[in-house]
């Protein structure tokens, strides 16, 4: 699995201008953050971890991977592993970032990079939670369409549901202080429930 793993991330080095490019974003986006502004990095760089697919699907990646040694599900973890380890790579960086920048301004401490940190991990791995099975299912075009049709509705629903429903001030509370605690066994628990069904799509496919 570490050949695997190392693949997909000599596969990243090839969009290093990229990466730049999404740290300069996220530099400038937080010299005057006060909110999810200073947690966007890992949620980019998952996004950008997808770019592995399109590589696999342009150079037919996988039918040469079926006459590799192991098990089909090898394929898989590499691919949630390499992407968990830039998780936290963008995690690093997202806190150092954060507390220095927070430090220039005056207003931020330690304990609050980290849960900017933890906040922006956390909406990563929901992203690839959501997105790896889809574009394992259907390929990467369609995987994108479904992805998109599935990211309106699921915003169409919160917005739906937000107009009707008054959420009590004491739950309110509760949320404010503890989410960003609750939300990264959330995106956990979503992840390794992706993992498998994501293993299972794939096991079934033919190519």
């Amino acid at each position: 699995m570490k050949g695997l793993i190392k693949k997909d991330f000599l596969i990243l080095k090839r969009s290093s201008k990229m990466i730049l490019f999404l740290l300069v974003i996220y530099f400038i986006c937080s010299i005057d953050a006060n909110g999810m502004e200073s947690s966007i990095l890992p949620f980019m760089m998952a996004v950008l971890c997808n770019s592995t697919f399109s590589y696999d699907e342009y150079n037919k990646w996988d039918p040469y991977a079926m006459t590799l040694p192991g098990k089909k599900n090898t394929v898989i973890a590499a691919k949630y592993a390499m992407t968990l380890v830039v998780m936290m790579i963008a995690f690093v960086f997202t806190v150092v970032i954060s507390y220095i920048m927070g430090t220039v301004r005056g207003d931020y401490s330690l304990g609050i990079s980290f849960q900017d940190g933890l906040l922006g991990v956390s909406l990563g791995i929901l992203a690839i939670a959501i997105i790896f099975p889809l574009i394992i299912k259907f390929g990467l075009e369609k995987g994108r369409i479904a992805i998109m049709i599935g990211s309106i509705g699921l915003a169409a629903f919160f917005m739906i549901v937000g107009s009707i429903i008054e959420v009590p001030k004491n739950v309110a509370g509760f949320l404010e202080v503890y989410l960003v605690y609750l939300l990264p066994l959330l995106a956990m628990t979503l992840l390794i429930g992706s993992y498998f069904l994501s293993t299972k799509i794939y096991s079934k496919k033919e190519f």
